[in-house]
């Protein structure tokens, strides 16, 4: 009888483990298994109709400001890709406008292409697997982990110096852009979501406001700008100067239809 109440008493101990087991986060989204091109440059086979929804949130706390985006490609030609970015809401629903400054086409080739004065250091480029969206989470993306550095200030090339590290994945539409640090206001630039698709007449018709001028007249631009062209990135840490990123005017805060004081847009 003894043995049986101690039984029972040990059973009764181990029922909350297992209860808070049960409870628990489930298992993590599967890894992707479509083959991985052999090119680096995730805008290189971009689609007409791609969309990614991404935030930008201050590094560090779960509770701090949040800029929410979406990236859109609008057309496309053998060389060359529209992206427009509009500033949204967590929900991707939302429109509070075009972000002129990075809404542009752009120039696509196999490989990443670094804006002038900066170097790319191959040596620290790394494979990651990252956990997206939620919580919890609800993409397993594999990325390449890249830093690049240039001036800060890019009237001083020899002068202080920023990192950026950019996580690019072939499982993320649009630019594959899933992780960037720094970006706007030192900011953490993380992708949510990349599943909604816009429909080919929508995108026909928004692409009528952005004729590529460049083309016609027979020139083309860099993947990347060769300078910062964000009103106010020559300040230190405010923008996103690397890769194929152009720079980016501020959007709401998360939760308002206006942009931040002082932050444009």
């Amino acid at each position: 009888m003894r043995r049986t109440l101690v039984a029972l008493f040990a059973a009764a101990l181990a029922l909350p483990a297992l209860v808070r087991a049960q409870d628990g986060p489930g298992e993590p989204p599967p890894t992707p298994t479509t083959p991985l091109p052999k090119f680096d440059n995730p805008l290189f086979d971009a689609e007409v109709g791609e969309t990614c929804l991404y935030k930008v949130r201050e590094p560090g706390t779960d509770d701090g400001w949040v800029l929410w985006f979406e990236e859109r490609v609008l057309a496309r030609t053998a060389k060359r890709v529209l992206v427009e970015t509009v500033k949204t809401d967590k929900t991707g629903t939302k429109d509070f406008g075009v972000d002129n400054t990075a809404t542009r086409w752009w120039d696509v080739q196999e490989g990443l292409t670094i804006p002038p004065g900066w170097t790319h250091d191959k040596s620290k480029d790394k494979d990651e697997l990252l956990y997206l969206g939620g919580p919890p989470p609800t993409h397993a993306v594999r990325t390449t982990k890249r830093h690049i550095e240039g001036p800060t200030d890019p009237s001083k090339p020899d002068g202080l110096k920023t990192r950026i590290q950019t996580w690019f994945s072939h499982d993320v539409a649009v630019r594959g852009i899933a992780k960037r640090f720094p970006a706007q206001r030192e900011g953490e630039r993380v992708a949510v979501a990349w599943s909604k698709r816009i429909p080919a007449e929508e995108c026909a018709r928004r692409a009528e406001r952005y004729p590529d001028l460049e083309a016609k007249a027979g020139s083309s631009s860099p993947t990347a700008p060769s300078a910062p062209s964000e009103p106010g990135m020559d300040e230190p840490g405010m923008g996103e100067p690397g890769m194929d990123e152009p720079g980016m005017a501020e959007p709401a805060m998360e939760g308002g239809d206006a942009p931040a004081p002082g932050m444009g847009g």
